[in-house]
């Protein structure tokens, strides 16, 4: 893919400089297998409903795609959730697979997809469960108070998250939680752009 078709953020590179410095090699490829799943499933539901992909960008939020073309807020709700459900289905039989071979990488790159489809099922822009929640509640209550609701959904559950983080950060129980929570937080106004756009995560 060429330079037009893929841009990287230096914020981007910064994230992935910071996750190679913390995991293994070995979690780091597991991680990028069972996100290149997700974004691969993406990619085919949108061609399938009829929306051309222009560009890849490479962000601190994930990988954003750009796509033009007409479809209809069903086709663009499938598109979002085609991710989630790209990463369960490579979940489940990378599983399988990883018990035959007794193969703990692919155990490992299992799990993390898992965990990933889940989170990404939020519903909370930019990630897919908040696209879908988008255009679910453009539909009920129109685009404009539809992306205002979503707006304040998508920050009550970042705030409920990073509060619940917070909680099992100060017991000793890790501070995932809280990263993501904060995360989505300081997400949440590149997010509305990228509702404009209509780009997936």
């Amino acid at each position: 893919m060429d330079a037009e078709r893929l841009s990287s953020s230096l914020a981007f590179a910064l994230a992935v400089a910071l996750v190679y410095y913390i995991l293994s090699m070995e979690t780091v490829l597991a991680l990028l297998l069972a996100v290149t799943a997700h974004e691969l499933a993406h990619v085919i539901v949108l061609r399938m409903v009829g929306l051309r992909v222009k560009r890849l960008r490479l962000e601190l939020t994930g990988l954003c795609i750009d796509y033009c073309g007409y479809a209809c807020p069903a086709g663009h709700a499938a598109a979002a959730l085609a991710g989630p459900a790209g990463g369960l289905a490579y979940a489940y039989f990378a599983s399988l697979l990883a018990r035959r071979l007794s193969c703990g990488w692919l155990e490992v790159s299992s799990g993390l997809s898992l965990l990933l489809s889940l989170f990404n099922m939020l519903p909370v822009i930019p990630l897919d469960g908040g696209r879908i929640a988008v255009q679910l509640l453009q539909k009920l209550l129109g685009e404009r108070s539809g992306n205002r609701a979503a707006g304040f959904l998508g920050l009550a559950v970042s705030l409920l998250l990073s509060a619940a983080g917070l909680l099992l950060a100060l017991q000793g129980k890790g501070t995932g939680l809280l990263i993501a929570g904060v995360w989505l937080l300081l997400s949440q106004n590149a997010g509305q752009g990228i509702v404009k756009k209509r780009e997936l995560l």
